[in-house]
């Protein structure tokens, strides 16, 4: 929680990633570039709430090379400069509902850190949207179980929803409390990035064996490139 002290003194009102805990690139991509992942979506039919393949670290490279100016900007001065990539994934929501693990109100429960949804396809509103509690990232929370980190008692309406078009980007702290239950079954096809900052006074350091460890077991890309 080294950065809720940091904000005391650093807290910078024009980021909304410290007002809201979100915040929206519109067609911040070129179509022709979407068009190059639509191969992580082939699939023979949709009936799953839900599934994942793992991008290639050398097309979350170009990803990333393409966000600099948010992560050298906003993202930098929310985190900090020790920047990894920890997860890159493309993410499609099939046709079957679903109000478990992932589809309540929740936090990741690793404190503060930037997730990144890239929508390769237009998102319609027949589709699951995002769904983000703006400013619930500012809350200093606890929790001691999996239970502590869902909060079902959110209502849909108290979220802000957002539907992404071809070439948008959704930026937000999963600290803050985000997604809810599936009840649409048209598609989303994303790209999702994790991004998180590694330093002495968080609980992720890159020079410990836990840090290390866990940069290995999900080959995390370090941002030193950009």
């Amino acid at each position: 929680y080294f950065y809720f002290l940091r904000d005391l003194f650093f807290y910078n009102k024009n980021n909304n990633l410290f007002n809201k805990g979100l915040l929206i690139k519109n067609n911040y991509f070129e179509n022709s570039f979407m068009d190059s992942f639509s191969k992580y979506f082939d699939y023979d039919n949709f009936n799953f709430p839900t599934k994942r393949k793992n991008l290639s670290e050398t097309d979350a490279r170009k990803i990333l090379k393409k966000l600099s100016i948010v992560i050298n900007s906003e993202i930098k001065d929310y985190l900090g400069s020790n920047l990894y990539c920890t997860e890159y994934d493309a993410i499609i929501t099939g046709n079957q509902v679903s109000t478990d693990g992932s589809y309540q109100p929740h936090h990741d429960q690793r404190g503060r850190r930037v997730k990144i949804f890239i929508y390769v396809k237009d998102s319609k509103e027949d589709s699951h949207p995002l769904y983000y509690l703006i400013g619930s990232n500012r809350k200093f929370r606890k929790w001691s179980n999996y239970q502590d980190t869902r909060f079902k008692n959110i209502k849909e309406h108290q979220m802000h929803k957002f539907y992404g078009k071809k070439g948008d980007v959704a930026f937000f702290d999963t600290h803050g409390l985000h997604s809810h239950n599936k009840y649409k079954t048209g598609l989303r096809c994303i790209i999702k990035l994790v991004i998180e900052n590694f330093s002495f006074f968080n609980n992720l350091n890159d020079k410990s064996n836990k840090g290390q460890a866990y940069l290995k077991k999900n080959n995390a890309i370090k941002i030193d490139f950009i």
